[in-house]
């Protein structure tokens, strides 16, 4: 999974790549919502986006590469009452409340989410 980011925009906040840690992206999430953007074009009215969201996250703070290929390729016990697997969750949910995610986001399909970041016609 990765992160795609408008350059333009990164510039204008004054964001040097490549960041660090989970903690630097979210301090560019917080600067860009500061700035009057959206941080993260999102569409997710098919429900299964956003499992790639959370996947990104479960990489981060997992210990090492094998709950996520336990779950992804059924080889193993895998669970998401974990302590990882719920500091994604919170994660995830956190950026919610923020206003870090398009408006709307559980409404707009997946198609159109991409469109919009691509066009830059509705965030950055």
């Amino acid at each position: 999974m990765g992160v795609y980011y408008n350059k333009a925009d990164l510039k204008k906040l004054g964001v040097t790549l490549p960041l660090a840690n989970i903690t630097d992206f979210e301090a560019v999430l917080a600067k860009a919502k500061a700035a009057g953007m959206t941080p993260i074009e999102f569409g997710d009215l098919e429900q299964w986006p956003g499992i790639h969201e959370y996947q990104i996250l479960w990489n981060i703070f997992a210990p090492g590469a094998q709950p996520l290929l336990k779950y992804v390729f059924g080889t193993g016990p895998a669970s998401f009452d974990t302590a990882w697997a719920k500091q994604a969750a919170n994660t995830l949910q956190s950026w919610v409340k923020s206003g870090y995610f398009e408006g709307g986001f559980n409404g707009i399909d997946y198609q159109t989410a991409w469109e919009q970041f691509t066009k830059g016609s509705r965030s950055s």
